[in-house]
C-alpha cells in the first residue's frame, strides 16, 4: 500500500480529493496539510511514499516544496496537481505534475509510477466528472 500526504489549502477540496483516491485499495492518504510548510513538518513525521499537492499553496507554494522535499527527503516522491495544463515552472524541478482533468485511471497510475511501484489494484474506479463537479462546487463556496 502507498501511503500518501495529501496537501490542499482548501479542507473540502482535501476531503472530495481523498475520498476519490480511496476508489483505489492500494492508496492510503495517512496525514494532510494546508501549506507548504505544515507539509514539510508532515513529511517528516509520516514519512509518506509520495506527497499529492497542490501548485497553489499559501506559505510555500507547491513547486518550492517539492524543490525542499527532493533536497531534503529524496526517497518521497511528489506529485503536482493543477487545473491548468501548462505549467509557470521547470518541470524538472518537480517528479510529476497532473492535470485533474485526466482520468482517475491517469492520475492513480502517475502515483505509482512516481513511486516506483506498480498498481496491483484494478479496482473500479467511480467517473471522474462527479468529482470534478463536486471539486468545482466546493471551491466556488
Amino acid at each position: 500500500m502507498l501511503r500518501l500526504l495529501l496537501v490542499d489549502e482548501d479542507a473540502a477540496v482535501r476531503e472530495g480529493v481523498r475520498a476519490w483516491l480511496a476508489l483505489d485499495a492500494g492508496l492510503k492518504v495517512v496525514s494532510e496539510a494546508a501549506d507548504g510548510v505544515q507539509t514539510l513538518m508532515q513529511v517528516r513525521v509520516y514519512r509518506p511514499d509520495v506527497v499529492v499537492m497542490n501548485v497553489a499553496l499559501p506559505l510555500l507554494d507547491g513547486p518550492a516544496t517539492a524543490e525542499v522535499l527532493r533536497a531534503t527527503q529524496p526517497r518521497c516522491a511528489v506529485v503536482l496537481y493543477s487545473l491548468t495544463d501548462r505549467p509557470a515552472w521547470p518541470l524538472t524541478r518537480v517528479h510529476q505534475l497532473i492535470n485533474l482533468t485526466q482520468t482517475p485511471a491517469v492520475i492513480f497510475e502517475t502515483i505509482y509510477r512516481v513511486s516506483g511501484r506498480v498498481r496491483q489494484s484494478r479496482r473500479p474506479t467511480a467517473p471522474h466528472d462527479v468529482f470534478f463537479r463536486w471539486s468545482s462546487a466546493a471551491r466556488s463556496t
